[in-house]
């Protein structure tokens, strides 16, 4: 399952939710209410937006099955396992501390609000607050747990990457011009031991540096093609 397919199902979820939200919350606030207006709201934000986002998804899943089945103009077709890659093992790295960090801190909320119901004056504070502090640790742990189980075996998968003259479909994701609401700046090779094809995303016309990068190995037979790569995508963006 690539990870369009994947968000496409998200997007089908995040649908029903927003039609339960309307449906049933409506039903039990007075139309006149202010709960009543705010939940139309909340309801139909999350109906328009998990559309506009199937719609979008679909549309690179189909993409990315065209790519597949070679519908579309191959360029290169590479693979490499990401543990004997030094640049693209320490984005991984980066970007576990990055996920690890953003659990550490929702473990923190939670705690913070178990802590907060043991200064109320609601029935049962005490049991509230030791049930979400246990809650809180066995999640978080969890998950913490899973998180480094994923990339570790992200680390020793083999990693896929099929470039067209339009599209870059890497490690189950779709990557073109654009990606999420960046565009694509700059392509550049970091030329070394193990060389690399690099893809930055950012805000064209800021000063700011790239928002996302596209770190793909270069096959040590492959440079001059990666060169004739790097012009192609230049000749699109400029």
């Amino acid at each position: 399952m690539n990870k369009e397919f994947f968000k496409c199902l998200l997007s089908v979820l995040y649908f029903i939710v927003g039609v339960i939200v309307t449906v049933y919350f409506a039903c039990h606030f007075a139309p006149t209410s202010v709960a009543f207006v705010l939940t139309l709201i909340l309801g139909c934000f999350l109906i328009i937006t998990a559309w506009y986002s199937f719609i979008i998804h679909y549309k690179n899943h189909t993409i990315i099955k065209n790519i597949k089945q070679g519908q579309l103009p191959i360029l290169a077709k590479w693979s490499y396992t990401p543990l004997e890659c030094t640049l693209v093992k320490d984005r991984a790295n980066e970007n576990y501390h990055i996920d690890l960090s953003i659990i550490i801190l929702l473990g923190l909320l939670g705690l913070i609000i178990a802590f907060g119901f043991i200064f109320s004056s609601i029935p049962n504070r005490y049991l509230i607050s030791a049930t979400l502090i246990t809650i809180s640790v066995l999640i978080c742990s969890l998950v913490s747990v899973c998180l480094s189980m994923y990339y570790n075996s992200k680390l020793e998968k083999e990693t896929f990457t099929i470039i067209t003259e339009q599209y870059i479909y890497h490690d189950g994701a779709l990557y073109s011009l654009y990606k999420s609401c960046y565009a694509l700046e700059n392509i550049e090779i970091i030329y070394g031991k193990q060389n690399y094809l690099t893809f930055n995303y950012g805000i064209p016309g800021t000063p700011y540096d790239s928002y996302q990068k596209l770190i793909i190995p270069i096959p040590s037979n492959q440079l001059t093609l990666a060169e004739q790569i790097r012009s192609h995508y230049q000749n699109l963006i400029h």
